[in-house]
């Protein structure tokens, strides 16, 4: 069974009042991820995440 990420999730079920509630929600999650370097290293090697060749 495969997992969505925590942060598609919680992005997931919310329901945004406008246009720029979305965009703002986008950018906190985006600069949430961004300020963790070894999330994102962890993410990138996973076996699923690898592209060959």
């Amino acid at each position: 069974m495969s997992h969505a990420p925590r942060e598609l999730v919680l992005l997931s079920n919310r329901v945004f009042d406008s246009d720029d509630a979305i965009v703002d929600a986008c950018c906190d999650a985006w600069n949430w991820l961004a300020d963790q370097p070894e999330r994102i290293t962890s993410i990138a090697s996973r076996a699923y995440a690898q592209v060959r060749f």
